[in-house]
């Protein structure tokens, strides 16, 4: 492969390399190299070498062309360039169509909606199969609370895609609850968790598909919470601080 065509949500650019290993590397990066995912990225690579190579990937790769670039990046951030490694196992892999380089041009293009970040470096279809999932969360406590707003960011179970999402705790909300539980504010004190996070994370994301429980996942709700109602899901989130609920929920 002599050149690629690289797509995020304003601008284009070509990519020269002679080696497709490294080739795609710095394609999926030239994607991803905006600030619309910034939080995310950062978050696998670090904040400052995500920060320092963001600031240099686009420019460079319209500027320098990919043996430039890639040469100035490993001068500039040489541990951004192993840690992009695991950056990359984010994306799915050449197993399913949903893979970024078995895409089009177009499915890459902007919409003019709030996934149009996420679009760029993923493309569509990837963002429309999460509109249809399927997720049930375990726990709105202070894991609980993390998954459920980056669920509601990223558009899982959002939309008219058919996909939904499920949260179950039986606990009320303490004052104790408020210093890590940031989905949960005073005048919430005493009301259900699992009601208050739903009700939150709509507020983030308003097509968002959410329903509140308010049982607890146990051997003796085991009539509620069936094999059928088990395999419906295309996951289960566990978000325990309980052991043995853990292990249940393993089982």
């Amino acid at each position: 492969m002599s050149s690629s065509t690289a797509f995020h949500s304003k601008c284009v650019y070509k990519v020269e390399s002679a080696n497709s290993q490294n080739h795609s590397i710095i394609l999926v990066y030239g994607q991803s190299a905006t600030n619309s995912l910034s939080c995310w990225r950062n978050s696998r690579s670090g904040g400052y070498e995500g920060r320092h190579a963001s600031h240099h990937a686009s420019p460079a790769i319209s500027l320098y062309g990919y043996g430039t670039f890639r040469d100035k990046l490993i001068g500039r951030a040489s541990v951004f360039w192993t840690r992009i490694l695991d950056f990359l196992e984010a994306l799915p892999g050449d197993y399913t169509s949903l893979c970024p380089e078995k895409l089009t041009p177009e499915n890459f293009h902007p919409r003019n909606n709030r996934y149009d970040g996420q679009a760029a470096v993923f493309g569509w279809p990837f963002q429309e199969a999460l509109s249809k999932q399927k997720w049930f969360v375990v726990g709105a406590g202070a894991i609980g609370c993390e998954l459920l707003k980056n669920m509601a960011m990223i558009g899982l179970g959002c939309g008219t895609g058919g996909g939904h999402l499920k949260i179950t705790d039986m606990d009320t909300i303490e004052i104790s609850n408020l210093n890590r539980q940031f989905l949960f504010r005073r005048h919430d004190v005493g009301k259900k968790k699992s009601e208050i996070a739903a009700k939150a994370v709509k507020s983030f994301n308003p097509t968002m598909n959410i329903e509140a429980l308010s049982t607890r996942v146990a051997e003796d709700t085991e009539e509620i919470f069936t094999d059928k109602f088990f395999s419906g899901l295309s996951g289960v989130a566990n978000a325990l601080d309980n052991v043995n609920a853990r292990r249940y929920m393993d089982r």
